[in-house]
């Protein structure tokens, strides 16, 4: 699933997905204002970016492969 979401990645959705991977706590409008674009354009790019669902996909492997080193 998320091969298939970021083959279709633009630079610009990629950028503002690797910005959110390396400061997970940054907001729309902190990407925004490094990026010199609107907090809307930053939506809409995580948005084509498919953040959420590869976000969720992404805890889900980190939370199974932690279980798996713990056993």
């Amino acid at each position: 699933m998320a091969l298939l979401t970021i083959d279709s990645w633009s630079v610009n959705s990629a950028e503002v997905f690797k910005i959110v991977l390396e400061n997970p706590e940054i907001t729309q409008k902190e990407i925004a204002k490094m990026l010199s674009i609107t907090q809307g354009r930053v939506s809409e790019r995580q948005k084509r970016a498919g953040l959420e669902p590869v976000l969720k996909l992404n805890n889900l492997f980190m939370n199974l492969i932690a279980q798996k080193i713990n056993n």
